[in-house]
């Protein structure tokens, strides 16, 4: 034992004598044995032998994962369904993301919509919030992860989970493929990356919507989560082709949409991603905004940087568009026919007079700075402005309330008077309107 120990204490080059006091051979001889010198100290051996100890157990632990690595990759490789599925559970329970990372080409293996059992629990280690991160460092993992759903249309087969799972999981590898230093090689003119990213746009859009259930909307805010981490590192105008900024203006639309949505959930997360945005200089705020800062920043990030493409942001399209100026409600019988199965008038959280005098705010805050060159027929405007605003005073004038003070009536006037506060703006229009019209302007804005 004696020797055994001299070795273990050779081996982890220890130095008694500058430890303790070596005695004289005098003292020695009447010293107990373990105290005589050359015999190692008691502290040396526990140390040396711990240390033995832990890596030993550090060896045996790593063969045990080796080990369950082993068994996971036999189980997802496995022609038993069963055993697929047990392998896909366990890894779905894995705590350690390095060890989920080393199987994900046996995972993506299992992308078959044909295997009805096996398929979702895939789709959900891929779209697991630990793996982006990692996706986002590996363009190669994101191109065949993009190629192996690329045809998957299961909407039918599945149900919505599925489908919004597939959404989210197109919108990982997109973002990581835009995250690339040579992003344009995927995004050219002809790409078909392009295609897939105005697609995935678009469905985030449709899930957007307040007609649609709550794990939609909840989903469509993850997904511009995600895609927020490309927005800060890209630049766009200048750089992207028109159709990829189409994409990017479905984004924008779609997290304006959710900022005014009913569920608190779902407004937290398109505040999250407006927090996520690059932050606006017209917003002082050095911290995290709420609501209206997240609206405005949001509308200022449209306006900065899709300037090519401005005519399809929705504060550019409920403000310069007319056609939807009435100031008569719809029938309420019908209305009520239709509450439960359109899901229509149930946010009640919306506020359209707000929201359309906080895009006009913000307009005019961009344009001091910034010329939109919007171009607008000036006397169409003017000609549906008296229109309307005849057709108002004559309806209900001798009711006891006018129609300007009915929920669509006043929407109707706010929104006018934004028009024309607009277009009398410096640095909104293409062309400004002549003097002519410019005192026509001022006369409908003081009637307004």
């Amino acid at each position: 034992i004696q020797h055994q120990v001299l070795s273990i204490r050779k081996e982890a080059n220890l130095d008694l004598k500058l430890l303790k006091p070596q005695p004289t051979e005098k003292d020695a001889a009447s010293l107990p044995l373990h105290h005589q010198p050359g015999y190692p100290l008691l502290s040396e051996f526990s140390n040396s032998h711990g240390d033995s100890l832990a890596r030993q157990e550090g060896a045996e632990q790593n063969s045990i994962e080796d080990d369950q690595t082993a068994d996971l990759k036999s189980g997802l490789i496995s022609d038993d369904e069963k055993e697929k599925v047990r392998a896909l559970t366990t890894i779905l329970k894995l705590e350690d993301k390095a060890k989920v990372i080393s199987l994900m080409e046996a995972v993506m293996d299992c992308l078959d919509p044909g295997q009805r059992k096996i398929f979702p629990f895939a789709l959900d280690i891929l779209t697991h919030t630990d793996l982006p991160p990692h996706i986002n460092s590996d363009p190669e993992l994101a191109l065949d992860l993009l190629e192996s759903v690329k045809e998957i249309n299961v909407d039918d087969v599945y149900g919505l989970s599925i489908g919004l799972k597939l959404t989210k999981l197109r919108t990982i590898c997109l973002n990581s493929l835009l995250m690339q230093d040579d992003w344009a090689w995927f995004f050219g003119d002809t790409s078909q990356y392009v295609s897939d990213f105005v697609m995935v746009s678009e469905a985030i859009l449709a899930q957007a919507q307040p007609t649609n259930v709550e794990d939609s909307r909840l989903n469509a805010g993850s997904c511009l989560q995600l895609f927020s981490k490309c927005l800060n590192v890209r630049k766009i105008r200048g750089s992207m082709t028109p159709i990829l900024q189409y994409g990017l203006v479905n984004l924008i639309n779609a997290a304006l949409i959710l900022l005014q949505d009913e569920d608190t959930e779902v407004r937290n997360a398109a505040i999250k991603f407006s927090n996520l945005l690059p932050r606006s200089s017209f917003i002082q705020t050095q911290g995290a905004i709420g609501l209206t800062l997240g609206i405005k920043n949001v509308v200022y990030y449209g306006l900065r940087h899709l300037a090519d493409v401005q005519e399809m942001l929705q504060p550019i399209i409920s403000l310069f568009t007319m056609e939807n100026l009435r100031f008569v409600d719809e029938n309420p019988w019908d209305r009520v026919q239709k509450l439960f199965k359109r899901g229509d008038g149930v946010n009640v959280y919306e506020e359209p007079v707000y929201t359309v005098q906080l895009y006009a705010a913000c307009i005019r805050q961009h344009a001091a700075e910034n010329n939109l060159n919007i171009r607008l027929n000036v006397s169409d405007v003017i000609e549906k402005s008296n229109t309307f605003l005849n057709e108002l005073e004559k309806y209900g004038c001798e009711e006891l309330y006018p129609a300007a003070f009915s929920t669509q009536g006043f929407l109707s006037v706010i929104h006018l008077h934004e028009i024309i506060c607009l277009i009398t703006n410096p640095g909104v229009l293409h062309d400004q309107p002549s003097k002519e019209a410019s005192e026509e302007l001022e006369r409908l804005k003081l009637k307004l």
